[in-house]
């Protein structure tokens, strides 16, 4: 299953992101952070793929043990502090949950796609997956760059959608993808155009 896509440039700053597991606003955000903070550092010699499970379950892990122990020694003392400190323990678990999963990005100019998946996905099929993504993108706006991004929000989230919806993928054909994206194209056209023509004109009785 996927768990996350993000698009994210060179300087960190987020183009894009779609998370298919529920996971805090904040949690997203530092998420974000840790993952780019792992890409930017790594060469483009290197694999396009990295285990999280190695780098920040373990640190994860160790806070939530930290706090559970906090909590079972003083179980007669239910206060609010507990339980703001329990709400805690649950957010930080959903994240080392979601960081026990698979990095897999590619690196085009000035952009990174970034997919977690967890380990049932395959590296090379998500790797292929993207590159469908990004053709797909690329033929929509004639050379992609940053800016159709942020400009075309809502149709790069189509053509998402095309592709992968609810974590799970469900075309990679990229000639089926863009006939439905230059279908949809032309239902949007036409339904502008009927309702230009079906404004009814209010006439002045001065």
């Amino acid at each position: 299953m996927i768990k996350g896509i993000l698009i994210v440039n060179n300087h960190g700053k987020i183009r894009m992101s779609r998370f298919y597991t529920r996971i805090d606003q904040r949690k997203q955000q530092q998420i974000i952070r840790d993952v780019f903070s792992i890409v930017s550092k790594r060469s483009d010699a290197v694999c396009n793929f990295v285990e999280l499970s190695r780098t920040f379950v373990s640190k994860y892990r160790e806070n939530l043990e930290v706090k559970q122990s906090l909590i079972d020694t003083d179980d007669a003392k239910t206060t609010d502090k507990n339980e703001t400190m329990i709400r805690k323990i649950k957010a930080d678990r959903e994240l080392a949950e979601f960081f026990d999963s698979k990095l897999i990005y590619r690196h085009y100019a000035t952009l990174f796609f970034i997919f977690l998946v967890d380990q049932s996905e395959s590296e090379l099929g998500i790797l292929d997956l993207i590159q469908v993504f990004v053709e797909a993108l690329d033929q929509r706006f004639e050379n992609v760059c940053e800016l159709d991004i942020v400009f075309h929000f809502d149709e790069v989230n189509h053509i998402l959608d095309e592709i992968v919806m609810g974590g799970m993928v469900l075309e990679t054909n990229l000639n089926q993808v863009m006939n439905c994206v230059y279908g949809m194209k032309k239902y949007e056209k036409l339904s502008k155009s009927v309702a230009k023509k079906s404004v009814t004109k209010l006439k002045s009785h001065v």
